[in-house]
């Protein structure tokens, strides 16, 4: 089993590739986001700063946001 088994066969992780891919650019643009990663039922923001400001979710996947100093 190669590094992209679970990306063929577990719809849920490629439902939220598909989401953080559609909605990448619109949440790198966002200030104070310095980067974006995926779980396996949510996308990860990176942040700056708590302050920063990022939604709930998208397409009803959870967004999970974390400080990265």
């Amino acid at each position: 089993m190669g590094s992209n088994y679970l990306w063929k066969t577990d719809d849920q992780l490629n439902r939220v590739a598909q989401v953080r891919y559609a909605h990448g650019d619109e949440l790198t643009d966002m200030p104070g986001v310095t980067g974006i990663g995926i779980g396996k039922d949510h996308i990860i923001v990176y942040v700056s700063s708590e302050a920063v400001e990022v939604p709930a979710q998208i397409e009803e996947v959870p967004i999970i946001k974390i400080r990265r100093a």
